[in-house]
């Protein structure tokens, strides 16, 4: 299985000006049907910086490390 960490704008709030960018992680488990969103408990899992979503990240590779 390989993961990616992917930028995305938090359209949560949609009263502010700008929305911030959030880091989502992505899966591909090489089955045709592409990447999809990485969730945990029905929520995807975003962080704020790219270095949390890296740790998660690395976790994830070490978890399902073929």
């Amino acid at each position: 299985m390989k993961f990616r960490v992917s930028q995305w704008l938090d359209s949560s709030n949609l009263d502010v000006e700008e929305m911030p960018i959030v880091y989502g992680i992505q899966a591909n488990k090489g089955n045709g049907n592409g990447w999809v969103h990485v969730a945990k408990d029905g929520e995807p899992l975003f962080f704020d910086t790219p270095e949390a979503a890296g740790e998660k990240l690395d976790e994830l590779k070490a978890r399902y490390a073929a």
